[in-house]
């Protein structure tokens, strides 16, 4: 009998409260600032130096919420700048430490130095399709999930002009001559990736809404990218290659953070 009472008192209280979680019906159209951080590779041996883009936009978001616990939306970032750094630290090579750390310009090592030397990722605009989920309504706090759809482009250039080989007076060989070199790669991904997330999204009486949240992007990028080896020093008898890959591959993850704004009715 006690139990009987228990689970009708139990029913009671979920009926009583059904409407609190499930009814919502709001509609929200709002904008703010996205940074968003992605490090393609960091040198093993120097942890501060590593491929990496950065970037901040401008966003627009409308998100329905049809029910109190649930909410569908998307959103488009707008870049407005973006900044790229690069480090080959560490790559694999013939040298004597058999990794790299960067072309000397030392005055043996300097013939090899490259005129041109450069590798940039860059990323695009990006559109996105989330679903929210409140376990929580009245406290606003949200998991997210989505999918994000923009470009990635990978652009890698070395140029160095070719070398005579070098005699001493007996006529034995000094330095070997080096091969001239002009390569480049330019490549343009195109991107459909999940994201996972978490955030705050707060009310206020005037309708108006703020919100916080973090975004983790997963991206797995095609392995296309770029493999050269390149001669970059002089052990006294030949040439010491690096290997020089594109880092654009493989799994990488990303870090968003975005604040918005709107209203909310």
């Amino acid at each position: 009998m006690i139990r009987i009472i228990v689970r009708v008192i139990s029913l009671g209280i979920f009926i009583l409260l059904l409407p609190k979680y499930t009814y919502g019906q709001f509609t929200y159209v709002g904008g703010g600032v996205d940074y968003n951080f992605t490090s393609y590779y960091s040198g093993l041996s120097y942890i501060g130096d590593r491929t990496a883009n950065s970037n901040f936009g401008i966003s627009g978001e409308i998100l329905f919420r049809p029910v109190n616990f649930l909410a569908i939306g998307g959103s488009y970032t707008y870049l407005i700048m973006q900044k790229s750094s690069f480090t080959f630290y560490d790559a694999p090579s013939s040298g004597s430490y058999s990794s790299f750390t960067e072309f000397s310009t030392t005055t043996s090592n300097g013939r090899y130095y490259p005129e041109t030397f450069d590798y940039k990722i860059e990323h695009s605009n990006r559109a996105a399709l989330h679903v929210k989920a409140f376990p929580a309504p009245d406290l606003g706090l949200y998991a997210e999930a989505g999918f994000v759809f923009t470009h990635v482009e990978e652009a890698f250039i070395i140029q160095r002009a070719g070398k005579a080989a070098s005699y001493y007076g007996s006529g034995n060989l000094n330095y070997a001559s080096i091969p001239a070199l002009n390569y480049q790669f330019n490549q343009k991904y195109k991107i459909t990736t999940p994201k996972f997330g978490m955030g705050w999204l707060l009310h206020t009486k005037r309708n108006i809404y703020f919100d916080f949240s973090m975004q983790v992007i997963f991206t797995r990028f095609p392995d296309s990218s770029f493999d050269l080896q390149v001669p970059f020093e002089w052990n006294s008898s030949n040439h010491n290659y690096v290997n020089l890959k594109g880092q654009a591959t493989g799994m990488q993850r990303s870090l968003n953070f975005s604040v918005k704004t709107g209203y909310f009715f």
